[in-house]
């Protein structure tokens, strides 16, 4: 359960590419968690970005940031807001020099109506704030709003937060509060802040038991004597680490521990400086020579998908990561194939990139995430209810033949 900040923009022109960091308080990149320092700061913990090209809306693109990561939906009576004392950033660049051209800032405010209550939700469902519904329906007794510019232009003030989803007697259909806090801030711009179903999907834990052929992303390359500093920079300092590119561990980790799978290189990796620091030549290249930025990037004039290939570039499907990124895109297997140089068909057909079999096929087997996306904005699947007849659901994959979660569709 996580508390993600969500943004669409509208594209200045059918073509262009963009470079997007995220970031919360002093920390300038996602880390998820592996930055030592980050972790005690749960609601400042920018752990994933998504970047695409809307699918129903094809004339935007749609940026998430993803906040306070490994909530359990239960996690009353304070669950999840944001924290007022926290600056929460989204910043573009449009120049390929690593530095934004757009800065994009959430800054939220707190308000407790009765603080003589233990419950922040109050003494009844929590009522619509469009369409109040009357006894005994009422307000929710702590309410957050926010403030959103851009470039310092005030793009909207006084935006509500939906409540947490905290279950059935609280709040009974969700979906009637994520549609009161959409909120349309200026010409083809709509802002959400709230509570999402995470849609990282993963087995977590196995990264961390000797690799496992488990999940890896930028911040697994930098080590954690390095990560708190690399997690705190700016993407235009970024070449100090590019020999934790070139010469990744995890790399020389898979090989030690799997030696039935062909070598992966662990020295001379100019591919990883390539797809994570400076983009893909013809496809979404920012950057070129020693430079090294490590930021998410997206070719705005490749359309979305109608059938997304969860392997994104790897599968061919050129509107996917590393081409930004979707919700569907299945990150851990895609980069755990690239850094055992397992890169697929299509990307040694046209760049000549390593092609291992059966390296080529490794995953964690999590292959999609276990509550289905919404078709429209904010696309995320609906947060986890805190409680439904006394079960408590919040594993990931585990539930992925369920058929999904319980809070209907928005």
């Amino acid at each position: 359960m996580t508390s993600p900040t969500l943004t669409r923009l509208a594209v200045a022109g059918a073509t262009g590419v963009l470079a997007l960091t995220a970031l919360g308080g002093p920390a300038l990149g996602a880390s998820h968690r592996e930055a030592p320092l980050i972790s005690k700061d749960r609601s400042a913990d920018n752990t994933d970005v998504y970047a695409f090209v809307s699918p129903d809306k094809p004339n935007t693109v749609t940026l998430i940031a993803n906040y306070d990561p490994g909530q359990r939906p239960d996690d009353g009576p304070n669950f999840f807001p944001f924290d007022d004392d926290v600056h929460y950033f989204l910043k573009v660049d449009n120049t390929g020099d690593g530095v934004e051209d757009i800065t994009i800032l959430f800054d939220f405010d707190s308000r407790l109506a009765n603080p003589d209550s233990f419950l922040g939700s109050g003494y009844g469902p929590i009522e619509d704030l469009s369409d109040p519904q009357g006894a005994p329906f009422a307000p929710a007794n702590f309410t957050q709003t926010y403030r959103v510019t851009m470039n310092d232009e005030v793009l909207g003030t006084g935006l509500a937060v939906p409540p947490p989803s905290v279950g059935p007697r609280t709040t009974p259909e969700y979906r009637s509060y994520v549609a009161d806090t959409i909120h349309e801030v200026g010409d083809n711009v709509t802002v959400f802040a709230g509570s999402r179903d995470d849609p990282f999907f993963l087995d977590a834990g196995a990264i961390f038991d000797l690799g496992g052929l488990r999940p890896f992303n930028e911040a697994h390359l930098i080590p954690l004597g390095q990560k708190d500093a690399w997690n705190a920079g700016q993407p235009a300092d970024d070449a100090q680490y590019l020999d934790r590119y070139l010469n990744p561990e995890l790399a020389a980790v898979i090989n030690t521990i799997y030696p039935s799978l062909p070598d992966a290189r662990t020295t001379d990796r100019t591919d990883l400086v390539l797809i994570l620091g400076q983009g893909v030549p013809t496809l979404n290249a920012t950057n070129t020579g020693d430079t090294l930025y490590d930021m998410l990037r997206l070719n705005m004039g490749v359309p979305a998908t109608d059938k997304p290939d969860r392997m994104g570039v790897l599968g061919g499907d050129l509107a996917g990561f590393p081409n930004g990124r979707r919700l569907t895109d299945d990150i851990v297997d895609i980069e755990l194939r690239a850094i055992a140089d397992g890169y697929g068909k299509f990307l040694e057909d046209n760049f000549q990139l390593p092609n291992l079999d059966p390296n080529n096929t490794v995953g964690d087997g999590c292959n999609a995430n276990d509550a289905p996306l919404l078709d429209k904005f904010p696309y995320l699947a609906t947060p986890w209810s805190g409680y439904r007849g006394g079960v408590l659901r919040n594993t990931p994959c585990a539930n992925l033949d369920r058929g999904g979660n319980d809070n209907g569709d928005a």
